[in-house]
């Protein structure tokens, strides 16, 4: 089975998914981070809070920038042919 010409095997295959993985991990936490660091900086007393109680605050604040600024901000999908 051949995946884009790359390679034959299961383990080529197994490697480009994991591969795939990685990267879009790294990339959806490096932005989570960056959107917290800004959100941070928008907000200090929100900042002076979670740094004077941070097991109190800290796991909120996690969720929120997750729901304020989603790392992924949006799917797309292509329709090849409509089923009924």
């Amino acid at each position: 089975m051949a995946c884009n010409g790359i390679g034959d095997s299961d383990n080529d295959i197994l490697g480009l998914i994991m591969s795939d993985t990685l990267v879009a991990g790294s990339e959806t936490t490096t932005y989570a981070l960056a959107s917290g660091v800004l959100l941070l900086c928008q907000n200090p007393d929100v900042y002076a809070q979670l740094r004077s109680e941070p097991d109190r605050y800290m796991r909120t604040f996690v969720e929120e920038v997750i729901r304020l600024e989603a790392p992924v901000q949006m799917a797309a999908q292509n329709v090849d042919r409509i089923s009924r």
